[in-house]
């Protein structure tokens, strides 16, 4: 079964993935789209944020407490050709298993389950340092699976002058942007502390 799939991914945490997440699980919801939900990891907290905006229960996948055919498995469970799944990733991309392994990292979960990834970055105070940043996720993606970048915590004005720049030099589409609204923003959220 060909499941239609994106995975929100980000350079670290406190990007804007939970924020970006349900914003485009609403934008789908509002299309008429069947959209499921995943979480990367064992957290809980994010699955109620997806699930307050989708009305039905998120889903976790983990590649670190499941074996990858298990995560494949899970991921595809009660799915049907019709539904669009967006699995929102955890902490900074590539960060794994103490940081440091690509065991239980977004980009594993991405690899194991064939998904696209949709890097969102925090744009906030950067200019041009916007193109190195992304420039190294992408030569760091040996499967080439980031197919596109959302720019978050930017001005519309500046959005215009960055995207062209940076779609010319990385060949890389930039999906779009989100001002800086800190009535919605989404605080830190630690699990156990």
């Amino acid at each position: 079964m060909r499941l239609k799939r994106v995975m929100i991914g980000a350079p670290k945490s406190g990007s804007g993935k939970t924020l970006v997440t349900c914003a485009l699980l609403q934008a789908l919801k509002n299309q008429g789209q069947q959209v499921v939900s995943y979480k990367c990891g064992p957290d809980y907290i994010d699955p109620m944020f997806h699930e307050t905006v989708l009305r039905i229960p998120s889903k976790n996948l983990d590649t670190f407490f499941s074996a990858e055919e298990d995560v494949k498995r899970l991921f595809l469970e009660g799915r049907t050709e019709d539904d669009v799944a967006v699995i929102e990733g955890v902490m900074g991309l590539f960060d794994g298993l103490g940081g440091i392994r690509e065991e239980g990292s977004s980009y594993h979960l991405a690899k194991v389950t064939k998904t696209p990834i949709i890097l969102v970055v925090d744009a906030k105070g950067m200019g041009r340092s916007l193109l190195a940043l992304i420039s190294g996720f992408l030569n760091y993606d040996t499967e080439h699976l980031i197919k596109g970048v959302i720019l978050n915590r930017m001005s519309k004005s500046y959005y215009h002058i960055m995207k062209p720049l940076i779609e010319e030099e990385l060949k890389i589409k930039v999906v779009g942007y989100f001002p800086e609204q800190k009535e919605n923003s989404v605080g830190s959220r630690h699990l156990g502390h």
